[in-house]
């Protein structure tokens, strides 16, 4: 365990050293030892890999004028069928039960519209915008104008913020899975979307609702998509906002960052002790974030010697932060899906845990005997892994087509792409020492 060392140390040590490294997996109270050091290694050298074979690839300037496919905003019924879903599962948390487990709200919000469909959204595309239940909102209300007109700009700020809210009510709130809770803040939530739909029309969907922001830019990835990505200095700011939540929410419950706030992580006493320095951790895995994420780019313009605008380089070169987002996504939450969604079955087979068996499923247990042995959680380690290092080979190979299309060089290219591509190199080497280190909240 690491003790009171900076992190950047901590990877540094990691990325050097020559001990077998012996890490658990699993989120749920199994320990399981495995050499992770071979695989840790493995993967940052085929990031590190792709990135040196980029740069002797010929400079090949791509279209950079290419749009956004049309998009339509126009709601249908299917949309209003989800706004009666969504309160049915409100009224489920409110009057079911208080187990989080058997409440089929917590097992939606988290399982199935927290883990499960933002990894539909890059395999099948934008499914979200199918579903939605706030378009029923633009359906019903008909053709009418918007009243009022929201820009681009400060509809992303909003949307940033509203990120950052629902990350710390999910990190950082001692009470996020407990369904009355739970209910009660996705109300607000959905309120809140309302009264921006009614004054804003589609364009508060578009730029300002965080999850359609984040779920649109995942089906970016998707090999059925129907849009491109479009970027803006304000949406950069989203994705790194997205990227830091994300990682975050993988080191508050290591050893290493309950050591620094001095706790003791076999003895945890509670959400409500870490409130104060989770939220501050968070906040500043944000504001760190962005930071770096615009020094190497404010590094790499000034190694190329290039007349492009930072602003412009900034935002195009975020969007490459998709796969990683991704990738990350798929790796941190794999067990939580794995067990998560067998509650979930459970749960909507008998919603009000009344007895009922509406899915057939008769005496249904939930197993996780898959973390029970070392041949299957090697396999889930594996892909948890791979979806990591994959997420960042498709990231230095999207910066890389993102230089190529802003700036005249074969040379400039290579020379702005370095700080980057350390920095994609390091933050592999991050996410999987997050696979790696014992957890202990």
């Amino acid at each position: 365990m690491l003790k009171r060392k900076a992190l950047p140390l901590a990877i540094l040590w990691f990325f050097v050293s020559a001990h077998d490294a012996m890490a658990h997996v699993a989120e749920r109270g199994l320990v399981l030892l495995l050499p992770t050091d071979i695989y840790i290694r493995a993967g940052v050298s085929v990031v590190g890999a792709t990135l040196l074979l980029l740069f002797f690839l010929p400079h090949r300037p791509a279209n950079a004028s290419q749009k956004s496919a049309a998009r339509t905003d126009v709601a249908g019924p299917l949309s209003l069928v989800w706004l009666f879903v969504f309160f049915a599962l409100v009224l489920a948390g409110m009057l079911g039960t208080r187990d989080p487990l058997s409440n089929p709200l917590s097992l939606t919000v988290w399982t199935a519209f927290w883990i499960i469909l933002p990894v539909l959204q890059v395999v099948f595309g934008d499914i979200w915008e199918r579903v939605n239940p706030w378009r029923a909102i633009l359906w019903l209300r008909g053709s009418a104008a918007a009243r009022l007109v929201l820009s681009e700009k400060i509809g992303t700020q909003i949307a940033c913020a509203q990120f950052i809210a629902v990350a710390l009510f999910a990190t950082v709130d001692i009470a996020p899975d407990d369904p009355d809770r739970l209910a009660r803040f996705v109300l607000f939530y959905w309120a809140a979307q309302v009264v921006g739909v009614v004054f804003y029309g589609a364009r508060w969907l578009r730029y300002a609702e965080p999850s359609s922001v984040f779920l649109r830019y995942l089906a970016v990835l998707s090999p059925f998509r129907a849009q491109r990505a479009e970027p803006s200095f304000w949406l950069a700011i989203f994705l790194l906002i997205a990227l830091g939540v994300g990682s975050f929410d993988g080191l508050n419950e290591t050893f290493w960052w309950l050591a620094q706030i001095g706790i003791n992580p076999l003895a945890f006493p509670g959400r409500s002790a870490v409130v104060v320095p989770n939220t501050i951790g968070l906040l500043g895995s944000i504001v760190l974030l962005i930071a770096v994420f615009a020094g190497t780019i404010w590094a790499g313009l000034y190694l190329a010697r290039a007349q492009v605008g930072f602003a412009r380089v900034f935002a195009h070169s975020a969007i490459a932060l998709l796969p990683i987002i991704a990738g990350y996504h798929f790796a941190h939450y794999l067990i939580s899906f794995l067990v998560g969604s067998q509650y979930l079955l459970a749960a909507i087979s008998d919603p009000f845990a009344l007895g009922w068996d509406l899915l057939g499923l008769g005496q249904y247990y939930v197993t996780t005997g898959f973390l029970n042995t070392t041949g299957t959680v090697r396999a889930i380690w594996l892909s948890q892994a791979g979806a990591i290092v994959i997420g960042h080979v498709a990231a230095i190979w999207m910066s890389h087509r993102t230089f190529s299309s802003l700036l005249d060089t074969r040379r400039q290219v290579v020379l702005a792409h370095v700080p980057l591509g350390v920095f994609m190199v390091g933050y592999t080497l991050l996410g999987l020492w997050l696979l790696a280190t014992p957890t202990g909240a």
